[in-house]
């Protein structure tokens, strides 16, 4: 079995959305998401969901799959729905990736909203690399949250001398 780290989603995805529909859909394949935390925005990710997973395949071709299948899922399913009670927009599991010419007809191809990190060999290669990954965005967090208080810090400094 090989093993994987994957941010999963685009935006809109929130921790609570993923264990309720993605994470058991993957299970429900006989994949494993041991490992899972939120990644904010502000890494570039837009929302997206940090995860390990292991199981029998090509991973990347597994997860492509599975969040496109997923994608035609819930679009069926949240037809009629309000907003608020749907928890994951299947619009955050896909993305338009390139035009097929078939039949001499363009058709749009899509593909599953996510990236690979890295895949590895071992079903538990990608846990054992998650706690450093995951640390290595929650210290970028915490910098960027630290950065964003000096400036203020300054800009507050800066209007009190310019009143003496």
């Amino acid at each position: 079995m090989a093993s994987g780290n994957f941010f999963i989603g685009d935006g809109g995805i929130s921790i609570d959305g993923f264990r309720k529909e993605i994470q058991p859909f993957f299970e429900d394949k006989g994949y494993s998401m041991p490992d899972v935390l939120f990644v904010d925005s502000r890494f570039g990710h837009k929302d997206s969901i940090l995860v390990s997973i292991s199981g029998a395949g090509d991973l990347e071709s597994v997860v492509n799959g599975t969040l496109l299948e997923l994608y035609d899922k819930l679009e069926e399913e949240n037809k009629g729905k309000r907003f608020e009670e749907i928890a994951v927009q299947n619009c955050y599991l896909r993305k338009f990736s390139h035009y097929d010419e078939i039949d001499k007809e363009r058709k749009l191809v899509h593909r599953g909203e996510y990236q690979v990190i890295g895949i590895y060999q071992e079903d538990n290669t990608a846990s054992q690399l998650f706690p450093a990954l995951a640390q290595g965005y929650l210290l970028e967090n915490v910098s960027l949250k630290l950065n964003k208080v000096e400036e203020e810090a300054r800009e507050l400094l800066d209007k009190k001398l310019s009143e003496l």
